[in-house]
C-alpha cells in the first residue's frame, strides 16, 4: 500500500511539474494541450484512487475496492486512447463504454469515501447504506442516459432529487460519525 500511495504522489508531483512547464514555457500546440490533459487526467487518476488505496490497506470492503481500483485504471487508460488518438475510441459506443466505466469508478470511489469511517451507531450506518444506494441509484440513472441519449423529464426529476440527496448524505454522514462520538 505505502508503495502504492508513493507511486501516486510522485506521479502526482510530475504530473504538476509537467502541467506547469507546459504553461508557463509551452506554445499550447496539438503535443502540448495533449501533455496538459494528460497531466490533469494523471492528477484527477491519484485523487480518484485515494480511496480504494485506503481500504486495500485495511483490507475492507475487497470486492467493492477491486471493482473501483478496475473501474478507475480503466476510465484512465481508455481517456489517455483518447486524448493522445489512439485506437476507435472516439467511436460512440466506445465513448459511451468510456462514460460508463467512469461513471462507475466515480460512483465506486465515492462509496469508498463514505466506507472510510467505522461507527457501531445505527443512525451512522443507516446514513451510510442509504447514501451508498443513493450513490448507486444516481450511476444507474447516468448509464441510463449515456446508453439511451439522455432521459425523459420525469426520470431528469428523480435522478436531480436522487443527486440532491447523494450530496445531502456524502455531508451528513461525515457529521453524524463526528457528531456520535464518545466524549464529543
Amino acid at each position: 500500500m505505502r508503495i502504492a500511495l508513493m507511486i501516486l504522489v510522485a506521479l502526482l508531483i510530475i504530473s504538476a511539474a509537467i502541467g506547469v512547464s507546459v504553461i508557463l514555457m509551452g506554445s499550447f500546440g496539438d503535443t502540448e494541450v495533449r501533455v496538459l490533459a494528460t497531466s490533469g487526467v494523471l492528477s484527477s487518476y491519484t485523487v480518484l484512487m485515494m480511496p480504494s488505496l485506503f481500504h486495500i490497506e485495511g483490507g475492507r470492503y475487497s470486492h467493492l475496492t477491486r471493482l473501483a481500483v478496475t473501474a478507475t485504471s480503466i476510465t484512465l487508460v481508455l481517456i489517455l486512447l483518447l486524448i493522445w488518438g489512439v485506437g476507435p475510441i472516439g467511436e460512440e459506443p466506445l465513448f459511451r463504454v468510456l462514460a460508463s466505466v467512469a461513471v462507475l469508478a466515480v460512483a465506486t470511489n465515492h462509496s469508498l469515501v463514505l466506507l472510510i469511517t467505522r461507527s457501531a451507531k445505527l443512525i451512522v450506518q443507516i446514513s451510510q447504506r442509504a447514501t451508498i444506494a443513493v450513490i448507486a441509484s444516481v450511476a444507474a440513472f447516468f448509464m441510463f442516459a449515456i446508453w439511451n441519449d439522455g432521459m425523459a423529464e420525469p426520470y431528469l426529476r428523480v435522478f436531480l432529487a436522487l443527486a440532491v440527496l447523494d450530496a445531502l448524505g456524502s455531508i451528513a454522514t461525515p457529521i453524524l460519525v463526528r457528531s456520535t462520538r464518545s466524549g464529543t
